[in-house]
């Protein structure tokens, strides 16, 4: 079953090498019972670890059933443990937080069992050794003989050929001892090959064969009976830890420092807060931008100008190139044009003037804010309107203020200035501010002012007034056959969806074309990029917080040193702990990340409270929107898992790579 061929083990220390094992040639048959005997630091242990998987000889080889132990890789080493060999150690190596039905199921977890069948041969073996009424017990409350029974159970737990004692009555008395020895060579008479290391030679009567050691060489062989027992070779088991057993033994070891685990996840709470609160700015901006143009009929108009400068192939325009363009004029046989195109609606034009307006000798800038028809009037424009009312025609001699225009004038109390006379007088072109303009004088009547929260500053005028103003003061430039009259013109779409359509033929005819739909656009790139760069400023915390994921997770390492290497001498692979590790701090993240979705939407609810109180006492318009989207939290939620487990991987690999049998030393 297992034989050792010139196997040596060397140990390279500070002052020199030191030889563990020396040309060990050693033949252990099925169902034997073999104890070796030797001082302290005669290398019996050192050939059981060799023996169990746990060490690799520097030299030699190790067959078990035709399989060479040395060409093994470090996981098919911690299978060969798992399935065939069931150790037993003389300081019993229970963990501590584990209960003793956890601690023999924790061997099943590693071979894939479900969590019925853990349970079932766990109480099944803890009956075995008088143990089943403790299975809910931690080690510490059971006695050194009863451990040792657990220990027992757990090398049994998984039915394998071989038991490894170390030294198991080191730490018992004489007649707790004898018990456990009493237990062993049952096992062996049930057909369990034995091999026991032991310094105790009053126990040598129980073995088939004894090997004496010393300085790491076989000094003695001593054949005492012949072994009856033969065992059968067991079929290695396929299934490895599952993903939910993994899941479930990392969750119980976060469990077990709660208040550091809540403390690194708080962390990881507060860099997942800081993206929530600086990305849900961004996109409360981008969803106030959506929905307003949602709600916004202007959606319709495509504003027209003389000269299209991407279409001369600039994208932006130049003083050098735009001396190059020559605009092309917009009248009113433009207007005509456009409104034969398939689609439009509607086409109107907007004046080209700026002016003084006059009352009671004194004089305020008026700048016109943009003119349409009544019937394509904006419900918001009207809701402007505090004092007075709206107009009731696209023709009649009127003007609504601004509020601040009503206090140049003279009047705190906005709405005594209802129903005066302001003069419109001194215009200016704008579109070519150094031509000249007929000077004339229009009398317009104040029939509303806009509300004093109102920030905008221009006012406003009927159409077809404003067109008609337009034309009077540039009477020269309207006389000529293709006069260019206007500043700019709306065309209007029928179908929301025909917008993009329209203004391609517009740009196609040498026009200058935009509409709300590419304003929206282009504000919603800019929010996009917004939220992106927030995310990144947020996600700076989450690193930083990273490092504390970091710290715990190799605190956990020092702390559980002992533990992994339990772990491993049962059959735990590698890649079985660095996933437990992973797991731990994935925890961590998931905790932080959801615990900082809710802190975030606090936080940004609080801030947006306090900005819309203070902007609404002062008469500011409030624009401020803070919009969390569902997206937006899982993807927080999953980063900050994401960042967890790239922080916990180092210290979950260094964690795979302790060599199991410094770890268990380990104190």
């Amino acid at each position: 079953m297992i034989e050792f061929k010139s196997v040596s083990k060397i140990y390279k220390l500070e002052d020199g090498d030191l030889s563990a094992l020396e040309n060990i040639n050693l033949k252990i048959n099925d169902g034997e019972f073999v104890v070796i005997l030797g001082r302290s630091g005669s290398g019996k242990s050192t050939l059981l670890n060799i023996l169990s998987g746990m060490d690799r000889p520097s030299s030699g080889d190790i067959f078990f059933n035709g399989k060479n132990l040395v060409k093994m890789k470090s996981d098919e080493l911690a299978l060969y443990r798992r399935d065939n060999i069931g150790m037993v150690f003389q300081k019993f190596n229970l963990i501590n937080s584990l209960n003793i039905r956890e601690n023999i199921a924790l061997v099943l977890k590693f071979s894939g069992a479900s969590k019925a069948d853990q349970k079932k041969a766990a109480d099944k073996t803890l009956d075995g050794v008088g143990l089943l009424q403790r299975a809910k017990s931690v080690p510490a409350k059971l006695s050194g003989g009863q451990q040792q029974r657990a220990a027992i159970a757990r090398a049994l737990v998984n039915d394998p050929e071989i038991i490894v004692c170390d030294e198991p009555t080191g730490s018992l008395d004489s007649r707790t001892g004898g018990e456990i020895i009493e237990m062993i060579k049952e096992l062996n008479r049930r057909g369990k090959t034995v091999v026991m290391v032991t310094h105790n030679k009053d126990y040598a009567s129980c073995a088939d064969r004894v090997i004496e050691m010393s300085d790491g060489k076989i000094t003695s062989e001593k054949k005492l009976k012949e072994s009856a027992n033969k065992n059968t070779e067991k079929q290695s088991i396929k299934k490895r830890l599952s993903f939910l057993s993994a899941l479930s033994i990392g969750l119980k070891n976060s469990m077990r420092r709660k208040l550091r685990f809540f403390l690194t996840s708080f962390g990881i709470a507060i860099g997942a807060a800081a993206i929530i609160v600086l990305v849900s700015f961004g996109a409360g901006l981008q969803k106030t931008n959506d929905d307003l143009m949602k709600d916004f009929s202007q959606l319709e108009e495509i504003f027209v100008t003389g000269a299209n400068y991407d279409s001369a192939g600039m994208g932006i325009a130049t003083v050098n190139t735009i001396d190059k363009l020559k605009e092309k004029p917009l009248n009113d046989k433009t207007m005509d044009q456009f409104k034969k195109i398939p689609g439009v609606k509607d086409a109107y034009a907007q004046a080209r003037f700026s002016a003084e307006a006059a009352f009671n000798g004194k004089t305020a800038q008026f700048y016109a804010s943009k003119s349409s028809p009544l019937e394509y009037a904006q419900k918001s424009a009207m809701e402007r309107i505090k004092y007075g009312n709206f107009f009731t025609s696209d023709e009649e001699n009127s003007i609504i203020i601004p509020y601040e225009m009503a206090k140049i004038f003279g009047y705190s109390e906005a709405d005594k200035i209802i129903g005066q006379e302001a003069v419109l007088k001194n215009f200016n072109d704008l579109i070519n501010p150094d031509s000249k303009v007929e000077q004339k004088e229009f009398k317009l009547k104040i029939i509303g002012v806009m509300d004093e929260k109102d920030k905008m500053i221009g006012a406003m005028i009927p159409y077809k007034t404003g067109i008609r103003i337009n034309n009077e003061i540039l009477a020269k430039e309207a006389a000529k056959d293709d006069p260019e009259l206007y500043g700019s013109i709306v065309v209007r779409s029928a179908d929301p969806k025909k917008v993009s359509e329209i203004k391609a033929k517009i740009i196609e005819m040498g026009y200058g074309a935009t509409s709300f739909e590419d304003m929206a656009k282009s504000f919603g790139e800019i929010f996009s990029i917004m939220q992106i760069i927030l995310g990144v400023i947020g996600s700076v915390a989450l690193a930083v917080a990273s490092l504390g994921v970091i710290n715990t997770m190799l605190m956990a390492i020092l702390e559980r040193t002992k533990e992994i290497g339990i772990m491993k001498a049962i059959g735990a692979r590698n890649k079985d702990v660095r996933r437990i590790f992973l797991f731990e701090s994935a925890y961590i993240g998931l905790f932080g990340g959801i615990a900082g979705v809710i802190f975030g939407i606090i936080v940004s609810k609080i801030i947006e409270m306090i900005v819309s109180f203070y902007l609404q006492n002062s008469g500011e318009a409030d624009f401020l929107s803070f919009y969390v989207p569902p997206y937006l939290m899982l993807f927080v939620v999953l980063f900050s898992m994401g960042v967890s487990m790239a922080a916990g991987y180092i210290p979950s690999r260094r964690a795979s790579r302790l060599d199991p049998v410094i770890a268990l030393r380990d104190e």
